[in-house]
């Protein structure tokens, strides 16, 4: 190991090379906390060719790498436990460029989803997928997750938005794919096998996105309702009444609790209701803001939805998204929460709600079980909080019968065990709930194709030999 990073100091220099403990468990592990970060050494590239090199030279040692972002995913994907060389993409944080006529912008893999975002901004253009962490999470985790976020119902995942990837593999080979090119009937499309795959075939260096016009205004409603079942029925019917939804965000009623009391916010109506919507539409037109705030007034007298909120201005848009947005952060500071990600189609979204509450009740009646999500593209994200009388080792085993219970119900309901954080650590035992074996063949096959050492990320989404 001294030799190595000896030979990674020389590929980056004196600064790129860090071994301090604190440095180590900084970028050793990501926003999961049920795994601890032990790696060897952290490496920060500033090129391509680094990346290259660094490769090569952990190849030839036979040592693991483990691709790193703004280490904001919950499976453990980014956590590095077995002294492997931890590559942070960082330093690679330059925009290289929009491309006005194409409508494209190319960045380097450790740029950040928000200052795309800007940089899109500021040319008049836009960049939609968007999440909570936009701040931190960077575009090569993003890909490599195929990060989905708040406005998937409206423009999709991020694989929706690649054009055009430059990788390094895990044999050293620099690969430059597919480029700012929208149609292109060569073969098969290997870019879209690095979207996705969590840093085991290669790593991501940088990244070209489509971008697309700003959108019209629009107007959000927080929504209250006294049933699972009405609150996903609303999508179906503002979408057959011509609404174009941009954004629709379910949350329950013990996550609004933990939030007010965390930000100290005031609570949103007098009553208390069992489960809440964020509802955001385009209404170009002032005849449209007040046709979506009547049908949301009619869905009340039709008892269909128990009490809204319409936001009256961009301050107040902000702080009824700060409800949703700022759960995660909540449930990170009031307890230790296991975090499962799962997806259903949108028709079993309320069925799978319904069941899954129900057993989990029985079988854990001591666990509070926190659920919100894009409910828009059946994508929920269900927390257990560790009870305060379980001891961390003692919650440890409580969470695989918890994971079992999850699983089996997104199996029954024919969905899938990862919605957009990936299957990391945290999923890869369960793997089988979602992919058949002749599949999670075809995917080791893939892989030893793009990294025949085997050293890339060893031990997420599945075991390769």
């Amino acid at each position: 190991m001294q030799q190595l990073v000896s030979e990674l100091t020389a590929i980056v220099g004196p600064g790129g090379v860090l071994t301090e403990k604190s440095d180590l468990d900084f970028y050793g592990k990501d926003s999961c906390k049920e795994y601890a970060a032990n790696p060897s050494a952290i490496v920060l590239p500033t090129t391509r060719e680094q990346v290259r090199d660094i490769v090569l030279a952990c190849r030839k040692h036979k040592t693991a790498l483990v691709p790193s972002g703004g280490r904001t995913g919950y499976s453990g994907g980014a956590t590095a436990q077995n002294r492997e060389i931890v590559l942070s993409l960082s330093k690679m944080n330059r925009i290289k460029g929009i491309n006005l006529q194409n409508q494209t912008i190319t960045v380097e893999a450790g740029v950040t989803t928000e200052a795309i975002q800007q940089a899109a901004r500021a040319k008049s253009l836009y960049y939609p997928v968007d999440f909570a962490s936009r701040g931190s999470s960077q575009i090569g985790g993003n890909v490599a997750t195929n990060a989905g976020g708040v406005r998937v119902i409206r423009y999709g995942s991020t694989r929706e938005w690649v054009l055009g990837l430059e990788v390094v593999t895990g044999s050293g080979e620099i690969l430059e794919l597919n480029g700012e090119l929208y149609k292109n009937a060569t073969g098969y499309d290997l870019r879209s096998l690095f979207i996705g795959s969590e840093g085991t075939l290669g790593i991501i260096t940088a990244v070209t996105l489509k971008l697309t016009q700003i959108p019209p205004p629009s107007t959000l409603g927080l929504l209250a309702f006294d049933t699972t079942e009405r609150a996903t029925e609303i999508l179906t019917k503002m979408r057959l009444e011509g609404f174009t939804v941009s954004l629709i965000e379910y949350f329950e009623a013990n996550a609004l609790r933990l939030v007010l009391s965390h930000i100290g916010a005031r609570r949103p109506f007098q009553a208390d209701y069992s489960s809440y919507l964020l509802l955001e539409c385009e209404t170009p037109r002032a005849d449209e803001v007040e046709r979506f705030t009547e049908r949301l007034a009619r869905l009340v007298e039709d008892d269909k939805i128990k009490d809204v909120i319409v936001a009256q201005s961009e301050a107040q848009r902000l702080e009824l998204m700060a409800l949703r947005e700022r759960i995660s952060e909540t449930l990170a500071k009031v307890s230790l929460p296991h975090k499962n990600d799962i997806s259903v189609s949108l028709d079993q979204v309320a069925p799978f709600i319904l069941e899954f509450k129900s057993e989990f009740c029985t079988k854990f009646p001591g666990v509070t079980v926190v659920i919100f999500g894009h409910i828009g593209d059946g994508n929920l994200h269900i927390n257990s909080l560790k009870p305060e009388s379980l001891s961390l080792e003692q919650f440890k085993k409580l969470t695989s019968d918890i994971d079992k219970l999850t699983f089996e119900l997104v199996r029954a309901h024919r969905g899938s065990i990862s919605a957009e954080h990936g299957v990391g650590i945290l999923k890869r035992d369960y793997l089988s709930y979602s992919r058949s074996a002749v599949e999670v063949e075809f995917m080791r096959e893939i892989k030893r194709s793009f990294d025949p050492g085997l050293i890339m990320n060893p031990g997420k989404i599945f075991l390769a030999d």
